[in-house]
């Protein structure tokens, strides 16, 4: 029963101390939806996505 308790305060403290890694943190996202921006035929393997320049 000590294990199991042991082994659940574990997970929930690995959760907890990944909330805290994320909550100071922002995130912005810009951009745009455009139509008809490419046509892939269904037997495409490999496909290279150009995604512009990012800034940090």
């Amino acid at each position: 029963m000590l294990k199991r308790i042991i082994w659940i305060l574990f997970l929930l403290g690995l959760t907890w101390g990944c909330e805290l890694f994320a909550h100071d943190g922002t995130v912005n996202i810009s951009g745009s939806f455009r139509r008809n921006t490419c046509v892939l035929a269904q037997d495409s393997k490999q496909i290279n996505v150009q995604l512009g320049d990012v800034s940090l």
